[in-house]
C-alpha cells in the first residue's frame, strides 16, 4: 500500500511538473514574442557622447572665419540633437544636426550628420559652406549607439531559464519522495 501511495505521489508530481513546464514554456514563448515586438518597434538611438561639446563647436565653426556672412554664436547639445545658432546679416539662423539615420528626408546630409534649418532663413550659399566645413572636420566625431536588440538579451536568457528551474525543483521533489519512501518501514 505504501509503495502504491509513493508511486501515485510520484506520478502526480511528474504530471504537475509536465504541466508547470508546459505553462512556463508557453508563458516564456509569449513573453519572448512580446519582447521581440518591442525590439522591432524600438530603434537604435544615436546620442552625442559626453565631453564632445568643444569638438562639435569646432566642427560648427567656433572661432572660424564667417561662412557667407554668418558667424557661429552658440551650440546646444541635447542627447541626439545639436542646435547650432548663427548670426547672419538677415537675422539669426538655427541649424539642427542629428544622426543621418534619424533625419527627415529633406535634410542635407554628410557622412555623420544631417542638417535642417529649424529657425530663420539661411542666406544663399550658407548651407553649402557649412556642409563643406562639417565634412572637413566630422571624421573626429563618433555617435554613441544606445538601445536595440542587445538591451533585451538578458530578458531572453532569463526566459530560457524558466523551464530549467522548474525541472530542478521537480527533480528535488522526486528525490525527496523516493528517500522518504525508502525510510518508511513496510506496512503490516
Amino acid at each position: 500500500m505504501a509503495v502504491h501511495l509513493v508511486r501515485v505521489t510520484v506520478l502526480r508530481i511528474m504530471l504537475l511538473a509536465v504541466l508547470a513546464t508546459d505553462v512556463a514554456v508557453h508563458t516564456a514563448s509569449a513573453q519572448t514574442e512580446a519582447g521581440s515586438a518591442v525590439v522591432e518597434s524600438s530603434k537604435i538611438e544615436f546620442v552625442i557622447p559626453p565631453g564632445e561639446e568643444s569638438l562639435l563647436a569646432q566642427i560648427l565653426g567656433r572661432g572660424a572665419e564667417p561662412a557667407v556672412g554668418c558667424t557661429f554664436t552658440n551650440g546646444a547639445a541635447e542627447s541626439a540633437l545639436v542646435h547650432a545658432t548663427y548670426a547672419c546679416a538677415g537675422g539669426e539662423v538655427v541649424v539642427d544636426l542629428r544622426h543621418p539615420d534619424t533625419a527627415p528626408a529633406d535634410a542635407v546630409r554628410t557622412a555623420k550628420f544631417a542638417l535642417v534649418v529649424s529657425r530663420g532663413t539661411a542666406p544663399a550659399g550658407f548651407m553649402d559652406a557649412l556642409v563643406a566645413r562639417i565634412r572637413a572636420h566630422e571624421g573626429q566625431f563618433e555617435w554613441k549607439e544606445v538601445g536595440g536588440p542587445s538591451d533585451v538579451s538578458a530578458t531572453s536568457t532569463r526566459l530560457r531559464a524558466v523551464p530549467i528551474a522548474i525541472g530542478v525543483v521537480v527533480l528535488a521533489v522526486l528525490v525527496w519522495a523516493v528517500r522518504r519512501a525508502r525510510r518508511r518501514p513496510p506496512a503490516g
